[in-house]
């Protein structure tokens, strides 16, 4: 790792933790909504289901963006389009509308398929050919260490704001 590619790379590898972060904070998710909105066991797997579609229908696109704009552009237009996913659940917490939820984790899925495709080639390209195997495996790492991090973050979060709430139920 040299002194030019360090920067680049500490980016890059906040990108292989957010991806995880935000990937697997859906598990997490999932009960809670399933609670306070009263879902049945179908509707409660839609989350999962329209965050994994996004990734399914938006793969090739998301390669002919990054091949039109950039590897870096295309980092940046993912972590916009997940941020816009972020402030829907904003709107959809308010008005707990169901629908909204979907359409952000729809949104979300996107910007996550549109990340993966511009950040995974980008680590590569960092440094030289017979060490890209070491950063893809370390970026891996970071990525999963993301998923001991995230329940641990979103159960903190959840459970401060249930003080005084216990055996009650939510809404």
């Amino acid at each position: 790792l040299t002194q030019s590619n360090f920067v680049p790379m500490a980016i890059v590898a906040a990108m292989f933790f957010i991806l995880g972060f935000a990937t697997w904070l859906n598990g997490s998710l999932m009960p809670y909504l399933k609670q306070v909105l009263l879902l049945t066991p179908f509707e409660a797997s839609l989350i999962l289901f329209s965050f994994y579609i996004a990734v399914t229908f938006t793969a090739i696109p998301s390669a002919w963006v990054i091949r039109k704009v950039g590897y870096k552009n295309g980092m940046a237009m993912a972590i916009g389009c997940m941020t816009v996913a972020g402030l829907l659940y904003i709107p959809a917490a308010k008005t707990q509308f169901f629908g909204l939820f979907l359409f952000a984790q729809l949104v979300m899925g996107i910007g996550q398929t549109l990340l993966q495709t511009a950040v995974n080639p980008y680590v590569v390209r960092l440094g030289p050919e017979e060490s890209a195997a070491v950063r893809v495996s370390i970026m891996g790492i970071l990525n999963k260490g993301a998923g001991i991090v995230a329940p641990i973050v979103f159960s903190a979060l959840i459970a401060s704001s249930f003080s005084g709430l216990v055996g009650k139920e939510l809404s």
